[in-house]
């Protein structure tokens, strides 16, 4: 599904006012209808709807609504807050009509006297996508005052004082339910704004579906996506077929990523896996993952070379690898050989982070797969959600890579700065392993044949859904990457 900007929605209004040759007023009503349809789907009859307008668009939506939700007999209370002078023309007509009703209201110049009326229903029609800047002022205390009620708030489109591709300041409205328009906003996905959106339901208002279909800067990663990035098994396939994978991994008291990162790259369909590990970790993969075959690349603990990677079809490295100075070595003479995309994570991305240079050799469209403190390090330092996003993008262009930035909802961000954020997932997930898990299933993807950007994608819807999986089957307290790796066949049964 699309993510949409500001500058994308009111093109999408434009299109729909132009096609239709209607007014702006009159997509405004289609707005109010579709917000009095999901809140009389909420509340009981009995309710008091206390709408809370500013005197834009979004404030002309509550005007529009508190008009509809009268209309059918609800109780209605609006409070117009005219802090400036500034007034949209949907606004202005939408007040006129409300002059022209019986609907108490009341106009504010400052918030001295404004209050919450007890157990009402607060409808935060203040500020929308529109807003570009933090608020300030007498508003700040309008947000102060609701905030600190217990009403329950629902917010039209965006919670007022929420920036729709920025980070906010710290006076935001906290809405126990989010109202937007027709897709979500980047906002939405940045970790700042999780305590202000509350549940997210996106509401239709009629615009042109296939318009809007046509913005594909940033998406969301769904089931019915992965349905169609899904490869089927050909009848006649065979282990060569399905793709030959090498996983690169393991040191001294971490062969359990080696372990870890193996296992779920032949879980994830791969015909071949190989591992490479530490002479005297080759006991623990070949004990642990019988399925795998393995050969020592030294006889100590740490991997020192490795001769050749013609005969792979995809390779992933890094977990439990180690920083030392042989892994560094090692990494530099894998980027030598290597000619196709290859997977790098953890102590790979470390190694790198310490020596740029490695940077330049890196193949094109290969998948790194960082956690926000080893992105840091490979970037630099960021403040803030808005920041590190902008990075993933400037990032992903300068080296032509595919960037999974991992976190609540991770993105897969291409070497054309396109993102697109995973929708599975929850944090149980946080626990030790799991990133070993995501380098062996997109490992495996690749060496199936999908593309690197798919390969990525598929892979971390993947597994987010496994770990959903589990959750629900173990909690999200007691849940393992091992028993991710369990469930991955089933998230392939889910997606058939």
């Amino acid at each position: 599904m699309e993510i949409l900007s500001p500058t994308q929605m009111h093109l999408a209004d434009l299109q729909y006012l132009d096609y239709k040759g209607v007014a702006s007023v009159d997509l405004m009503e289609n707005a109010a209808l579709a917000l009095k349809a999901e809140l009389i789907t909420r509340f009981s009859k009995d309710s008091v709807f206390q709408i809370l307008c500013g005197t834009g668009n979004n404030g002309g939506d509550g005007l529009a609504l508190a008009r509809l939700l009268k209309a059918d007999g609800y109780n209605v209370e609006v409070e117009i807050f005219r802090f400036s002078q500034k007034t949209s023309e949907d606004f202005t007509i939408n007040f006129k009509r409300l002059k022209e009703s019986s609907i108490s209201f009341h106009e504010y110049k400052n918030c001295n006297d404004f209050f919450l009326y007890p157990g009402a229903i607060i409808i935060d029609a203040l500020f929308g996508i529109g807003l570009s800047r933090p608020l300030e002022g007498e508003w700040l205390q309008v947000i102060q005052k609701v905030n600190a009620g217990d009403n329950t708030v629902v917010s039209v489109d965006l919670p007022s004082g929420l920036l729709c591709e920025n980070i906010s300041s710290l006076e935001v409205i906290e809405a126990d339910i989010t109202l937007t328009f027709e897709r979500l906003k980047l906002c939405f996905f940045f970790k700042e704004s999780a305590p202000f959106i509350g549940e997210i339901k996106i509401v239709s208002i009629g615009l042109n579906q296939k318009f809007i279909g046509s913005f594909k800067d940033h998406e969301t990663i769904e089931l019915s996506d992965a349905k169609l990035l899904h490869k089927k098994r050909e009848k006649f396939g065979h282990k060569g077929t399905y793709g030959h994978a090498l996983i690169i991994a393991g040191s001294e008291g971490k062969m359990g990523a080696a372990v870890l990162a193996s296992k779920s790259c032949i879980h994830g369909g791969a015909g071949l896996v190989t591992a490479l590990v530490p002479g005297k970790g080759l006991n623990i993969i070949q004990t642990a993952v019988p399925e795998v075959m393995a050969f020592p690349g030294g006889e100590g603990y740490e991997i020192e070379y490795i001769t050749s990677l013609e005969q792979f079809d995809a390779v992933g490295v890094g977990p439990g690898l180690g920083t030392f100075k042989k892994a560094e070595k090692l990494l530099s003479q894998i980027l030598k050989l290597v000619s196709s995309p290859i997977v790098l994570d953890a102590d790979a991305l470390n190694i790198i982070s310490a020596n740029k240079k490695l940077l330049k050799l890196l193949p094109k469209n290969s998948v790194l797969t960082p956690h926000p403190g080893e992105f840091k390090r490979l970037v630099g330092d960021f403040n803030n959600s808005y920041e590190a996003f902008q990075k993933l993008k400037e990032f992903c262009k300068t080296y032509s890579v595919v960037t999974v930035l991992k976190g609540a909802n991770s993105i897969v961000c291409t070497p054309e700065g396109k993102c697109f954020f995973n929708t599975t997932g929850n944090p149980g997930m946080a626990t030790a392993g799991s990133g070993d898990v995501l380098t062996g299933l997109i490992t495996s993807l690749l060496a199936q044949g999908y593309t690197p950007v798919n390969a990525a994608c598929l892979g971390v819807f993947l597994h987010g859904l496994s770990g959903d999986i589990s959750a629900t089957e173990i909690s999200e307290e007691a849940l393992t990457a091992g028993k991710m790796i369990e469930n991955i066949g089933k998230t392939f049964l889910a997606i058939r």
